[in-house]
């Protein structure tokens, strides 16, 4: 396929919503997408230009020698590519990388977002389960499309775009991402799609996935555990005749899948370096969302213990020395929130280049130093306080929604202490901006929203 790139600018409409309480549960399903991204990423599928919207941190037709990391970030259920994009952003930015990696976060569309916002007939769109597990987009009576493809070819495109095209030449790694639903489609992609070994090894760079928190996961087989356990594995004795179909299984496979084969998705699956995160939290058995088929109940009765079996299964499948590659962690304090997890410690050092993470269950999420904004939108003056930890180096900046420093407020050494700034935002356009703080040893940013 020939792919073409267009952008058509970076949709901040709304964007000051996008950390309020609401959209940080991640749990709340909509009809539709509360907003359609604006830049888009076009491929020729067939003969025939067709696209889809995603978010960016850095755009793709400018070169840019200082990054090294390409993060995707890849939304749940509810489509909020552009909330995916600003955790992980955030994330980047109390990790110190956000100059050296470019974060993108495609959008999967469904058809109840193409009719609410009566886009063109060159988006594509997919069923509800279907941009999840690689199935082909759809093409409707309504909404007819002259070719469709799957949304894992899709990620195969834009990842060959990015490190074919020439402007970031000295990426080192590839990261996936994905939370919820999006930790479906990383699963599921990771064993499938045979980009990584392209990639790999005609630009010489690491690829890594991080699966969080799905609903469920891709067995390599018809063992599952044995009820009333949590490691022990054995073929299903079940009434659910679906249980071992694809997306829980490999029978019954799509045509993406189907085109690698079996025998080559648990070959692959058993080399690739994974990250399964979860919340300690994340194990409400009646929760939103929450898959409670027969074949998804077969796996564990909520997210947390179906992340735990199944680490559990791929050390069984594929033997202990899986664990070189693969791991687990469970965030202490964590729910179904995917901001929450990405900016987690451990997460975060995870994909934003200290990646040594050892299995931990219920680790310590260490609380930075303390921030705080108010009266809050800013539109005269505002009070900024922040708390130092211990004796050290201290710097406060405010800087813009893409990471960088717009203003320097505070670079001293400072002891203990809570601390308070007066700033007006003078000489700056309105729109979203982050405050973040940098001590000796700890980081802290959160949203300011500059509304005159």
């Amino acid at each position: 396929m020939t792919i073409r790139y267009f952008a058509q600018g970076c949709n901040l409409k709304k964007v000051w919503l996008i950390f309020t309480g609401l959209y940080l549960l991640g749990a709340v399903s909509f009809g539709q997408v509360d907003e359609v991204g604006t830049t888009t990423f076009s491929m020729d599928v067939d003969g025939h230009t067709l696209k889809i919207p995603y978010y960016f941190t850095k755009a793709l037709d400018q070169k840019d020698e200082v990054v090294k990391r390409l993060v995707i970030s890849q939304h749940g259920n509810n489509r909020n590519a552009g909330d995916y994009r600003l955790s992980m952003l955030m994330a980047a930015v109390e990790a110190g990388a956000q100059d050296e990696s470019l974060i993108l976060a495609p959008q999967f569309l469904r058809e109840v977002d193409i009719n609410t916002f009566s886009l063109p007939g060159d988006y594509l769109f997919w069923t509800s389960n279907g941009w999840k597990i690689g199935d082909l987009s759809l093409n409707t009576g309504e909404n007819p499309r002259p070719a469709r493809i799957s949304s894992f070819a899709v990620m195969d495109e834009l990842i060959g775009f990015v490190m074919n095209s020439g402007n970031f030449p000295n990426i080192e790694e590839v990261i996936l991402a994905g939370f919820s639903a999006g930790g479906q489609y990383v699963n599921r992609y990771a064993g499938s799609n045979q980009m990584h070994e392209q990639i790999s090894t005609s630009f010489d760079v690491a690829i890594r996935y991080m699966v969080g928190s799905p609903s469920s996961y891709l067995y390599m087989n018809n063992e599952r555990r044995i009820p009333g356990t949590t490691n022990a594995f054995e073929a299903a004795t079940t009434g659910c005749t679906e249980f071992n179909d694809y997306k829980y299984g490999l029978d019954d496979l799509n045509s993406y899948m189907s085109a690698v084969g079996i025998m080559t998705i648990r070959e692959q699956y058993g080399q690739r370096k994974v990250l399964y995160a979860l919340g300690a939290d994340d194990n409400d058995p009646d929760a939103n969302l929450l898959d409670r088929s027969c074949p998804a109940l077969l796996q564990g009765e909520h997210r947390l213990e179906r992340g735990m079996i199944y680490f559990n299964y791929v050390q069984h499948f594929y033997g202990q020395d899986i664990a070189d590659m693969q791991s687990l962690i469970s965030v202490a304090g964590v729910g179904h929130n995917h901001n929450a997890l990405f900016r987690s410690t451990m997460v975060r050092n995870w994909i934003f280049g200290k990646n040594n993470v050892t299995t931990s269950l219920d680790v310590e999420n260490s609380e930075p130093a303390g921030l705080m904004i108010y009266p809050h939108p800013v539109s005269v003056l505002t009070h900024i306080d922040y708390t130092v930890p211990g004796a050290g180096r201290v710097t406060l900046s405010v800087l813009d929604i893409n990471g960088r420093i717009v203003e320097e407020l505070v670079k001293t050494n400072a002891l203990p202490g809570q601390y308070q700034i007066t700033w007006s935002g003078d000489g700056l356009p309105n729109g979203l901006y982050f405050v973040h703080l940098q001590t000796e040893n700890q980081t802290k940013a959160i949203q300011l929203l500059l509304q005159r």
